[in-house]
């Protein structure tokens, strides 16, 4: 999706950030509409790998998305600092099953 969509359709999230250095191994935001979809379907098909997930946006809002997103990736004060995990579908689900937890995380 990166060499097919502009750069203005798609965003490392880490970049910009203190962890700038995990930008190649972190989560990657693309805007994807109907032409890309066909690119998507072993994907959508295959809901169960945990590949990531999908949200909608009004047209223009990916910029204020992003920021939302990178204003939320470090967690706590240092030296005791955690980056969020977000984008791990399996950790959300594990801890979507334990009651307390959820406010949490949420």
């Amino acid at each position: 999706l990166m060499a097919r969509l502009g750069s203005e359709r798609w965003c490392a999230l880490y970049h910009q950030t203190e962890v700038a250095h995990l930008a190649a191994h972190g989560p990657v935001c693309f805007l994807i509409g109907e032409g890309e979809v066909r690119l998507l379907k072993s994907l959508l098909e295959a809901p169960h790998d945990n590949w990531g997930w999908l949200a909608s946006l009004a047209p223009g809002e990916l910029a204020a998305w992003i920021e939302h997103w990178r204003a939320r990736l470090l967690l706590g004060q240092r030296p005791q600092r955690a980056l969020y995990r977000f984008h791990d579908n399996r950790e959300l689900a594990r801890v979507m099953t334990v009651p307390e937890h959820r406010a949490v995380w949420l």
